[in-house]
């Protein structure tokens, strides 16, 4: 009878832990990403200028002053650093991940940018006002955050 009993155990065991692995849930199981909407992404972008807002909010609180000069006209943001960046025009942001875990890394939009080392995400300031942008927002959504230092 024992015998019976601990096949039928592991059986069972096997059906459930088949089930969660089929179905994705479970403890240790991480869930499946959402699925790629327009909407998904949109909510992504907000997040990720919420996160670039953050950053540059707290290195001005920590430094006294940025390491770049932000142009009135709005720059795309280098996912990469120095020569690179100047040679494509974008601005280089990446005190923001070699200065301290202002954020882990550049963020970039989630449908990438237009060309090398284009993170999708633009800045400017004018005044005191810095202007975050995510032009490839989508159904015609205006994705942008405006703040001071």
């Amino acid at each position: 009878m024992r015998p019976r009993y601990i096949l039928a155990c592991v059986a069972i065991g096997g059906l459930i832990g088949g089930g969660m692995i089929f179905f994705h849930t479970g403890p240790g199981i991480k869930a499946r990403p959402a699925a790629s909407s327009p909407g998904s992404r949109n909510q992504q972008r907000v997040a990720l200028l919420g996160q670039l807002q953050t950053a540059l909010t707290q290195y001005k609180k920590e430094h006294g002053n940025l390491p770049v000069q932000l142009s009135a006209t709005a720059s795309q943001i280098c996912t990469s650093f120095g020569a690179y960046c100047k040679q494509v025009h974008y601005t280089d942001l990446s005190f923001l991940t070699t200065e301290g875990d202002y954020v882990p890394t550049m963020p970039m939009d989630p449908l990438g940018g237009k060309g090398n080392w284009a993170s999708g995400f633009f800045i400017q300031e004018i005044g005191t006002t810095i202007t975050l942008t995510a032009p490839e927002a989508e159904d015609g959504k205006t994705i942008q955050t405006n703040f001071s230092l």
